[in-house]
Formats: C-alpha cells, structure tokens, sequence
C-alpha cells in the first residue's frame, strides 16, 4: 500500500483535506474540510506545502493560524489527506520534530460529524492506532516520507 500511494504524490489530482484544529475560534467546525475547487494540485503538495499537513501539524501554517485561531496558537493534532475517490488516505498526526503518518480508509476521515473534543480526539487516535497496526507508520520530514528506524 505505501508504494502505491509513493507512486502517486506527485500525479496531478483532486486532493481531499481534512484538518482537527484545536484553539480555533468559536464557530469554527474542529474538523474542518476544505471544499472549494482544488486546495492542493497533489497528495505531494497537501503534505509538505507551507500550508499541508506538516506545517499544520508543526504549528507552522500561516493560514489555518491567521484565519481560524482564537490566539495565534492553532493545534492542529491531526491532519488527513487523500486523492479524490481513493479507498486509502493519509492521516497525519503531531509529533516533534517530524509529524508521524499512517494509512487510513477514507471514508473513516471523509465524513467525520460533529463531536466533542474529547471524541473527536478519542475518534482519531484509534483510527491511526488502527491504520498503524494494519499498514506501520512513517515519518513526515521536511519533504519526504520515511520509515522509522
């Protein structure tokens, strides 16, 4: 599975996004979906942009912060991304120094309800406990995927 999805981050496609925001400002959806036209050209870029997944994970994303956070500290502890139409999608989730990331069913993070914190919370950490017994789990560097060591 992940050569598949190797193979494929730099294909031009329709990406999916989905974003856990914690800290964001009240009327803000904690899991928010990007819905208009193509936000990312590729699963390349919906990772390592300055606004993917990573940079959200890392607290460095100038648009999720500027737009959705209630005090210039938006947390982001999972992120998800997936080509348009795929069974599979990237979750991504918060680590220090690089994010960690697993492979997930989409439709697990395609249509999430509302939830609490704790749920949502709660919702995530099992999908990627799952996704990271069934397919192990990488490592987001600074613009590549790599196995742990």
């Amino acid at each position: 599975m992940w050569q598949e999805i190797l193979d494929t981050l730099n294909s031009p496609q329709t990406v999916e996004y989905g974003a856990y925001q914690r800290n964001a400002t009240p009327d803000t959806p904690i899991w928010r979906r990007p819905t208009r036209g193509k936000r990312f050209k590729s699963l390349f870029a919906a990772l390592f942009a300055k606004d993917g997944a990573r940079s959200e994970c890392l607290g460095r994303a100038r648009y999720a912060r500027n737009r959705y956070s209630q005090n210039q500290k938006l947390a982001m502890p999972y992120v998800a991304a997936w080509v348009r139409g795929s069974n599979y999608a990237l979750l991504v989730r918060q680590s220090t120094p690089d994010p960690e990331v697993t492979v997930v069913e989409s439709s697990s993070v395609d249509r999430i309800d509302s939830q609490t914190e704790e749920e949502l919370t709660i919702f995530l950490s099992a999908l990627f406990g799952r996704g990271a017994e069934e397919f192990g789990v990488r490592l987001l560097e600074s613009n590549k995927i790599v196995s742990l060591p």
